[in-house]
Order: C-alpha cells, then structure tokens, then sequence
C-alpha cells in the first residue's frame, strides 16, 4: 500500500492530540517560540503547531480512543456491521500506513519536540478545480533542529533510495519520496527545517525571512501569540491560528489544547467586527446570566443550557427547513414556530439525572427547559401541551402543586419515569417524566446558584469559570452514562440485536475513559471565547473484542 501522505500527519496529530489526556502520564514538551512566523507571509491563512509528536505517537496506541480504532477492535466491528472482507482490509491498510508513518524514525527525530503547519493564501479558482493538489502547493512544514545535517543523515539511515539531494534555483534541497509520485523538498537554516511539496515554496519562505514584514507583523498573529500566553506553564499540545478577515465582519480564531491539573483542556477564541457581521449572527451575540445554574445535582449526567435559542436562530435555517420546522410545530402543537419562540427563549436546555426502568424499556430522566419570556404566551403554550397531551385519551391529567406553581402529569404506564409532567414558573417553562422529578426542578430553581455537589465535581477554579458562561454552557459524565446504559443490557441487546454487541461494547469502553467533559462559552462585544475540557476516568477491564 501507498504511504499515507505527509497531509495525514495533520490530521492524525490533531486527533490524537485531544485524546492524548487518556494516557494519563503527560510529558512535558519543550517550550517553542513561533519562530516559523518570520518565513510567512501577510497574508497566510492558517497556521497550527503540535509538539511533542514522539510521546503522542508512543502513546496514542495504549489510550482508549487508540484501541477504539485498533485493528483487532475495528475488525471485529466492522464484520459485525456486514463490510465486505475488501473493506476490512483497506482499513487495516490504512491503521498500518498511518503507524508506519508517526513511527517513522525520520519523522520521530525530525519532529520529535515540535511540527507546525501554514496554509497561505490559496488560489479559489484552482481551489474549485483541483482542491487536493491546490491544498498541496500552499502547506509549508516547520520544525527545529539541533544539527543542520539531519535531514540529510536520518535520511540516508532510514530513507535509503526514497530520497535525494537537489539544488534548484540555486537553492539546495533535500527531496524526500513518500511515495512513487508524491515528493516532498526540505531544506534546514539555522535550526529550522522548511518541508514543503513544491520547492518554490521554500525559497520564497527564505526570502521573507530576509526581507521582514510578514506574518509577525499581523495584529491577527499578534492576538493569537497572546492569547497562547495564557497557556502559561500548562503542558500546550497544540496551537492554532486562523486569519479569517475574508469572512464578513470576522477577524480572526485562534486556540491552543494544554494539560492543566490532569485535565486535557481545549481553548478557542474568535474575534470579531459585530457591526459588520450578518444582522441573523448579530442578534446571537446576546449574552445573559444562566437562569438554570441551581437544576443540575451530583447524580446529573448529562446537562446543556444556551442563551441563542431565538427567532433569528431559526431564520437563519435554509428556507425548506425553516418551513419543515414550522409545519412540524402547527402539526405537534397547533402553534406557528414563530408564536413558540415569542413564549419561550433565549434560555433553553435539557439535563439528563439518570435512567430508570418501567419494567417494559428503560427511559432516561429528562427535563427540558425554556425561559418564559412572555408569560401570557408561555401559558398558551402550556396549555396547548395540556390539550394535546390529554386529546391523545391515554391517560387523564391530574394536578399537584410545587414551590407555588402547578404541575400537571399524565399516568400513561405504572412507572412514575413514564408520566410526561409540565409545569411553568415565574421564569422557566419545564417538561420531565415524573412529577416528582418535576417537583424537585421548582424547589431547585429558587436557589438560583450552582450546587455544591456540582462545585465539588467540577473543583473551585473550574466551577468559577463554568458559572460565569454567559452564552452557553455544557457538562457530562461519559463513564456514568455507560454505567447507566450497562443497567439496560437486556433491552438494548434486543433493540440492537446482537449483531452490534462489539459496537456497543467498544463504544461503552471509550465513554468509561472519561469521567467529566466540560465545555462553556461567553461572549464580549468584540470576541467569543470557548473552553472544552476532558478529565479521564480510572479505566475498569473489558475482555477484548476479537
């Protein structure tokens, strides 16, 4: 089989790179300057770093995302899902020519500490014509290196015929044969080893950094090597950059993924003109203090809140799914879309505390959310939930009464997971399975503050940061869900037969390797910024799948 190409190692690194967290045993890469920034020039669209490729590649195999896609496991999926035996090999082909290549030792001691990737400028007319070949002739490579001479003598050690010395334009090169037809031209000045598919490339890199001026210059760059800084002493993986004033009325994203306290985290930042933006983005930059902070609890498994759930969300769609998701609203509700985003909105969410049996199937338990941003029209709404619920003739409606407000559920099975409950409060419109449940949602809302379970599980620096999200805010625990799912055996055997027992098994296996994954957002007048967060779990033993 062909060597994958050099485009792969991108790809490959930055997938790696988020799930490096569940080695657990983080190296510590050197600290890199971004030297690379004076060989580009103004007008370079993108450039990303990784470091420490080495200790990602030795790693990545014995991590659960690495034995996900391990050939025995994916094997065993793959037969299992009816792919032809031709498949089956492609893939394991591929598994083999992507380790073959991060385990290459010319690679691993070229770019042992650190490899960053630019992407100038491209050409959109060859863009539309030949996408691949275009990609090729603007990605220029960078890395550091000790010895001016490596590239030439690690080559000549594990290369043998696939590479050789070339001067073109005066410029001496060394040309390195990934393949039959794809050679890839390096050259090393001053440390700094310059790869890329189409020599001239290199030559003009040169002659930037002789004339200054360049991507240095950007307040772009500028922003994203300050926004790095914040890393501080953190263990940084990767960092990227993004010039995106192409766009209307953005400037730039850039973000960086580091190891802090154990977690894995990811930061991302874009900036922005909001007075040029598309007037359907502008009215989503509206921020707002999280009115559900007080629901979610220590057995909380999953929970997703927003504050963009508004009309111009939905204006945005295409207009054939704008119309789809008005006809479904009239068909469920009796109500046009636009009457349901007038009563609820721009706060909305969902939480999911766990899963109970009905005796018949399992059922999670779910609470929806939405604030109530018209009292009158939220209670219209209720009260059409009420007739549709009830015209259905399964069950008859009952009330109780919480924290001052009514509830009202519908007994359709013996099981109280199984009673759909609606209630409306002051500033929240609910909808759970179980009065109870229901009950618990009204009492929690009048703390108006994150639990200390919660502040616990999170920890006091990251708990800090979560509550003041102020456009969207999100966390799960991934080994919890899979223990939960693993108390509904049985059912999902019969639901997904037992042709997808390896499949559910390798996917359970991967989600036990995360105990907690975070993510919030906020928004300013000039820039959003995002965080992700992924904390490994201690990994309980399956038998492999073979």
């Amino acid at each position: 089989m062909k060597k994958i190409g050099l485009l792969f190692v991108l790809l490959t690194s930055a997938a790696g790179t988020i799930f490096y967290y569940t080695d657990r045993h983080f190296s510590a890469p050197s600290s890199q300057s971004a030297y690379y920034a004076d060989y580009l020039p103004a007008d370079t669209l993108a450039v990303v770093s990784f470091f420490d490729l080495k200790g990602l590649s030795q790693s990545f195999p014995n991590s659960a995302l690495g034995r996900f896609f391990s050939k025995a496991a994916l094997r065993g999926i793959m037969r299992e899902q009816g792919e032809t035996e031709e498949a089956v090999q492609q893939y394991e082909d591929f598994h083999d020519g992507a380790a073959d290549l991060l385990t290459n030792p010319f690679l691993q001691h070229l770019f042992g500490d650190d490899l960053t990737f630019a992407l100038l400028k491209p050409d959109f007319a060859a863009r539309r014509r030949n996408p691949e070949e275009e990609l090729r002739s603007r990605l220029l490579g960078f890395g550091t290196s000790a010895s001016g001479r490596i590239v030439d003598s690690i080559a000549r050690l594990t290369m043998r015929d696939d590479f050789s010395q070339e001067t073109v334009n005066g410029l001496k090169l060394t040309r390195i044969r990934l393949d039959d037809d794809e050679p890839l031209y390096a050259h090393v000045q001053d440390g700094v080893i310059i790869l890329a598919f189409r020599p001239e490339l290199i030559a003009a890199a040169l002659r930037q950094k002789e004339h200054g001026s360049g991507l240095t210059e950007q307040p772009w760059f500028r922003a994203a090597q300050q926004f790095w800084a914040e890393a501080g002493t953190d263990h940084c993986y990767a960092r990227f950059s993004c010039n995106l004033k192409m766009l209307r009325g953005l400037r730039s994203l850039s973000g960086f993924a580091a190891a802090h306290q154990g977690d894995f985290q990811f930061h991302s930042k874009v900036e922005y003109d909001a007075a040029n933006l598309p007037v359907t983005v502008r009215h989503q930059l509206r921020s707002a203090r999280n009115l559900s902070l007080s629901l979610p609890t220590g057995k909380t498994l999953f929970y997703l809140w927003t504050a963009g759930l508004n009309q111009q969300l939905f204006a945005s769609l295409a207009p054939a799914l704008h119309q789809r998701a008005d006809q479904a609203a009239q068909q469920q509700l009796g109500l046009p879309l636009q009457e349901i985003m007038t009563a609820v909105g721009p706060q909305a969410g969902l939480m999911v505390n766990g899963v109970a049996t009905t005796g018949f199937f399992p059922l999670p338990k779910l609470a929806l959310f939405a604030q109530a941003a018209q009292p009158e029209a939220a209670q219209q709404l209720v009260n059409r939930l009420r007739q549709r619920i009830t015209a259905q003739g399964i069950a008859a409606e009952q009330v109780t009464e919480a924290a001052g407000h009514a509830v009202y559920y519908w007994n359709l099975l013996p099981a109280e997971a199984a009673h759909p409950a609606v209630a409306l409060s002051s500033q929240m419109l609910y909808i759970a399975n179980g009065e109870s449940a229901m009950r618990m949602l009204l009492e929690q809302e009048r703390q108006a503050d994150l639990p200390q379970a919660v502040r616990s599980l999170l920890g006091q620096e990251l708990a800090a940061q979560f509550s003041q999200a102020d456009y969207a805010a999100f966390f799960a625990r991934p080994a919890l869900l899979a223990a939960e799912a693993e108390k509904a055996d049985v059912w999902l055997n019969a639901a997904l037969g037992s042709s997808r027992e390896k499949l559910r098994t390798a996917l359970l296996k991967l989600m036990e390797s995360v105990d907690l994954s975070v993510s919030y957002g906020s928004l300013t007048e000039h820039q959003a910024d995002f965080t992700l967060l992924l904390r490994p779990a201690v990994l309980r033993q399956r038998p492999q799948q073979e």
